[in-house]
């Protein structure tokens, strides 16, 4: 019979790398009891650590398009709101303005309105959203329009004075424009932009009126897909509108001939005519990337559904399995530092007693 020499020791020592390897186990699994995933995934699932890795990469570039997507929708949101209020405002002054036409009304009581309507146009296309300025193409930083008081006004008062040889408050000249007379005027200041003198040609429109790019600014809402994300202050709709508001409210309210009146009001009609019928496309096209980024928010929310489905498939653990071997774990270990403490005992005094 072989008589085997086991020392206390050794079985001592034993149990300390038993207990090491235990309480490694006890580290693992209650990492993975408290975050459901693998503590250490190349270990557990071997090269589909790599799949994971590439899936949630995936995951991740969704996850930024989808949060630049919620900007562009909020940027997009206030601009179509902001145009909206624009063309509502025109809708209802142009109608004023008709009255007045067909009820041989004067057009100098609209003149307080028109520099009121002004005011709001030039507010609207300085809105923001997120610290961006939605009307500033690819100008984003600052406001896109400047104030019609400080420049653009006093330009085409100089102007009209250049014109006639006499400024807009001379009653005693004014009243003596004539139809002709004034429709010259109008065209050369307000509606052939051809004229060197026109006030709203891209030369003088940039120099008093807009700091706006005519270039707008473009996102990717998903992979090759680019949409215009602001809009351009430089737009022909806005400069329409500005058009018809200064018309009336600038040479509006010089002392004019009824009939010289009726051409004001004639071209200040067509004019904001054209700014609405310019201010429906806007609002067409601004509606039309709004339904396609929301079709690339559905492709992205199911794609994103999809990666995070096939991640977790990889990463996750089994909570059940992993709440039953934790448990498990902690009895062993228990049970080892009990075996290890009465080794500890163990003496050759004890023995011989």
């Amino acid at each position: 019979m072989a008589i085997y020499n086991v020392s206390s020791m050794t079985m001592s020592s034993r149990m300390v790398q038993f207990i090491q390897e235990g309480n490694n186990e006890l580290h693992r699994l209650t990492i993975e009891n408290a975050t459901g995933k693998h503590a250490d995934l190349g270990l557990a699932v071997g090269a589909q650590a790599g799949t994971a890795s590439s899936l949630r990469n995936d995951f991740n570039y969704a996850e930024r398009l989808d949060l630049s997507n919620s900007q562009t929708e909020m940027k997009l949101d206030v601009a179509y709101q902001s145009v909206d209020t624009l063309r509502e405002a025109a809708d209802a002054f142009r109608s004023q303005m008709i009255g007045v036409r067909d009820t041989g009304g004067s057009i100098i009581t609209l003149s307080k309105l028109a520099n009121t309507e002004m005011d709001s146009l030039t507010s609207l296309l300085n809105t923001s959203a997120g610290g961006v300025y939605v009307f500033g193409g690819e100008n984003v930083g600052s406001g896109p329009m400047q104030d019609f008081e400080a420049s653009a006004k006093a330009a085409i008062e100089a102007e009209f004075a250049t014109h006639f040889g006499f400024p807009l408050s001379d009653s005693a000249n004014t009243k003596n424009i004539t139809k002709a007379q004034m429709q010259t005027f109008l065209d050369d200041t307000f509606n052939d932009e051809a004229s060197a003198t026109n006030q709203f040609n891209a030369a003088n429109w940039g120099a008093n009126w807009s700091n706006a790019t005519d270039t707008v600014m473009s996102a990717n809402i998903e992979t090759g897909v680019n949409v215009n994300s602001t809009q351009s202050a430089n737009d022909q709709s806005f400069k329409q509108l500005a058009k018809a508001y200064a018309m009336v409210g600038l040479i509006g309210a010089a002392d004019l001939d009824p009939e010289t009146e009726s051409v004001v009001i004639d071209n200040s009609v067509a004019a904001i005519t054209q700014g609405i019928d310019g201010i429906n496309k806007v609002q067409t096209d601004i509606g039309a990337v709004q339904h396609r980024l929301d079709l690339a928010e559905k492709s992205l929310d199911n794609r994103m559904s999809t990666l995070n489905i096939r991640v977790n498939e990889i990463e996750n653990v089994d909570p059940n399995e992993v709440a039953v071997r934790l448990t498990e774990a902690e009895t062993q270990l228990e049970a080892n530092y009990a075996i290890t403490s009465r080794l500890n005992k163990l003496s050759l005094l004890n023995y011989i007693r």
